[in-house]
């Protein structure tokens, strides 16, 4: 799953059944915002991802913080590392088995996910998320471009 499920034809956007999550972050100083939607997303994917975001949501526990680091040392990677593997183990179990208790080669996969959300970019270790919403979208949807009709 990476980014949006989103499929175009020509002509055509289609946008497939199942949860649709979007996900607000940024960087720094509240800058550089950007948003991401996933869309087509099983309730156990939707569920994962959403943990995920609840993670890196803002926070003023310094000690324990996790998102928005710039230039982490190996305290902060092992820290993000240790919240991320939890989840990791809960829903991705093929991974854990794959990575043969490598904590931090399943880190750095999890961090694979956390790209997924906008929410490692760039030179940012991590970002805040500002905000998520879960939408569910019972059928496919198939938008039609017609914007040549106006022209």
């Amino acid at each position: 799953m990476r980014r949006s499920r989103k499929s175009t034809t020509p002509g055509k956007t289609i946008i497939p059944a199942g949860y649709r999550l979007t996900v607000t972050s940024w960087e720094n100083d509240a800058d550089n915002y950007n948003t991401v939607v996933l869309e087509g997303l099983t309730l156990e994917q939707v569920t994962f991802n959403v943990e995920l975001c609840k993670l890196f949501e803002n926070s003023t526990d310094w000690e324990n913080l996790l998102c928005n680091l710039y230039e982490p040392d190996d305290e902060d990677v092992a820290r993000v590392h240790a919240a991320l593997i939890p989840l990791m183990k809960k829903f991705h179990p093929e991974e854990v088995a794959r990575c043969e208790g490598d904590d931090e080669m399943l880190g750095d996969i999890a961090m694979d996910y956390l790209g997924d959300l906008s929410l490692t970019y760039g030179e940012w270790f991590t970002r805040v998320c500002e905000s998520w919403k879960v939408e569910y979208i019972p059928n496919e949807i198939i938008l039609e471009d017609v914007t040549e009709k106006f022209k």
